[in-house]
């Protein structure tokens, strides 16, 4: 659970105090939700943003479901990559704000590195036709590059073999590292993995991952063997 219902009042109450031009729209049991704007004045390199957006924020409450942020006024077009149709904005992967936040989610941080950064790369991207701070590739892909930086792995099959043994197995210290080094998991990847063990988001977010990823591999083969067997 990301938020309690009273732990994302006490929060919300300090991001209004932060951006005081949010309001509270609707608040029931299930979800809080704001709109309004956001002044972003942000500096990339001799780029220089200072801009108000119109958005729209929904806080799940009693949820594992992350808040989502919403271009309320179509100030990012339709056709940029890291929006969706529906106005929502893809800031990062589940699991990389997930990680972030290992310690206790916190409504300001999650708007001043990742919210406010999304619009500062929009806006850089839409000028000079590059991101400021690298760009993570969509759906599987991407995914798979968050684990990798989680990871320290330097390519994808690794990191699904990391991830694979993290759902399927039980932390065994002495057993082989799944990186493939020959070293035993205590002696490699084994401080980091046991943060998915010692935390359950983070756990339930790597089985969701995994699971998905499975879905489309197998998909992928299924559609390679009839293409092949015509």
């Amino acid at each position: 659970m990301i938020f309690s219902f009273e732990e994302a009042n006490e929060q919300v109450k300090k991001l209004l105090l932060a951006y005081p031009d949010l309001c509270i729209y609707e608040r029931n049991n299930d979800r809080i939700q704001l709109k309004g704007s956001i002044l972003v004045y942000r500096c990339v390199d001799d780029y220089t943003l200072r801009k108000r957006y119109q958005i729209e924020i929904i806080i799940p409450v009693n949820s594992e479901e992350l808040p989502l942020v919403k271009d309320a006024d179509r100030a990012i077009n339709r056709s940029y990559r890291h929006v969706y149709s529906n106005g929502a904005l893809c800031l990062e992967t589940e699991i990389s704000i997930l990680r972030r936040f290992i310690n206790g989610f916190d409504l300001i941080v999650w708007m001043e590195e990742f919210v406010e950064p999304y619009f500062v790369t929009y806006e850089y991207y839409s000028e000079y036709g590059r991101f400021p701070y690298g760009e993570r590739e969509h759906g599987s892909e991407g995914v798979l590059q968050s684990y990798q930086d989680i990871f320290g792995t330097d390519d994808y099959t690794k990191t699904y073999d990391i991830a694979r043994f993290i759902r399927d197995h039980k932390y065994r210290g002495h057993l082989g590292c799944p990186c493939g080094s020959g070293k035993r998991i205590r002696n490699c990847h084994g401080a980091i993995m046991r943060l998915f063990y010692d935390h359950e988001y983070l756990m339930n977010q790597v089985t969701k991952d995994m699971n998905r990823l499975d879905a489309e591999l197998r998909a992928y083969y299924a559609r390679r063997n009839t293409e092949t067997s015509k």
